[in-house]
């Protein structure tokens, strides 16, 4: 009985072994699962107007879902007031991702007045979070064939003012602009 059992468990031994020893994995990088979630935009992360040259090669078989750009901050100023992100966004339009980019109020600097900030925005660069501490906004227009369109603030009254500290996401969505329009984001300080 003992050679039997020990016979038994030699030949489970070696059965395991050899199918061990001839597994495989094979990876197929022409299909994806789904496209990647989110992507980071900008000079400290190797996306620049003019890098990388093979957006083809390089970043559209990523199948990006969105570029994410950080606001001004710190020494490493990431974007200046007309967001450098947005020129950008020109390269980011032949992948499959859209375009992000996040100012905050450190950017603007002027007391009293408003502080109008105009940036090119492309179908693909579709949305911007401002950032606020206390402030007043006047709302969101939209500069299209020479006709400007006013969207109200989101709150009862145009103009009403953020009374909590912290952090206030407004974020402008389906601008729906091409290359050329312009969209303007008034902020009272």
């Amino acid at each position: 009985m003992r050679k039997i059992y020990l016979s038994f468990l030699i030949f489970c031994l070696i059965s395991s072994i050899t199918v061990l020893s001839q597994q495989t994995l094979k990876v197929n990088l022409s299909t994806t699962i789904r496209p990647v979630t989110h992507c980071a935009s900008g000079s400290l992360y190797g996306i620049t107007e003019a890098l990388p040259s093979d957006v083809a090669n390089l970043m559209a078989p990523l199948k990006p879902f969105i570029f994410t750009q950080p606001a001004l901050s710190g020494s490493g100023h990431q974007q200046g007031v007309e967001a450098a992100a947005v020129p950008v966004s020109a390269k980011i339009a032949s992948t499959t991702g859209k375009g992000t980019t996040t100012i905050s109020t450190t950017t603007y600097t002027a007391a009293n007045g408003i502080i109008t900030v105009l940036v090119n925005v492309t179908n693909k660069f579709y949305a911007y979070r401002i950032h606020l501490t206390p402030a007043t906004i006047t709302g969101f227009e939209k500069n299209e064939n020479n006709e400007i369109h006013s969207s109200p603030n989101p709150f009862d009254q145009e103009g009403s003012k953020i009374s909590f500290k912290g952090k206030f996401h407004y974020q402008i969505t389906d601008l729906n602009a091409t290359v050329g329009k312009k969209a303007m984001v008034r902020i009272l300080t």
